[in-house]
């Protein structure tokens, strides 16, 4: 019976620190069917105690997926890998094109309007969220809605 209880116990604090971390408005960029790359983006917001970082992105829609960045090296703006990303408590990151983004590589079949693509969201606190994400045209910045809480 104490297992059981221990169990359960588990489950409900995974549960409710999992349900600190949120995704809005999240969207898989719509490329050409030849492309095997595309990038997913979204606006992570942390309603948790304390702040978490996003460690890893898995989707069945690709071989591999990783976060990215674009940072400056000598001068010129790079798309580069990042370990994680840092969503302070209360507070909120925004990826977007030109910024911190997942990647999706070697896309297992085209991608199509609207489809929904599955990405599974893993944090520092062994916690995880499922994102869906619409495969959606190139928005650019006047085509992000904005969620405040």
């Amino acid at each position: 019976m104490k297992v059981i209880i221990f169990i359960l116990i588990s489950v409900i604090s995974f549960n409710v620190s999992a349900m600190g971390m949120m995704a809005h408005n999240a969207y898989v960029r719509l490329l050409p069917p030849s492309a095997t790359t595309t990038g997913a983006f979204m606006v992570l917001m942390n309603h948790g105690k304390k702040d978490m970082k996003l460690l890893k992105a898995q989707s069945d829609v690709a071989e591999k997926v990783e976060i990215h960045n674009h940072i400056k090296v000598d001068g010129m703006m790079k798309m580069r890998e990042v370990e994680s990303i840092l969503i302070k408590k209360d507070a909120s990151v925004e990826m977007k094109p030109g910024s911190y983004h997942i990647m999706l590589i070697g896309l297992k079949k085209p991608l199509k309007k609207d489809q929904v693509v599955k990405i599974k969201l893993l944090f520092d606190d062994n916690t995880s969220i499922d994102v869906k994400a619409p495969v959606k045209k190139f928005m650019g910045k006047k085509g992000m809605k904005h969620h405040k809480h």
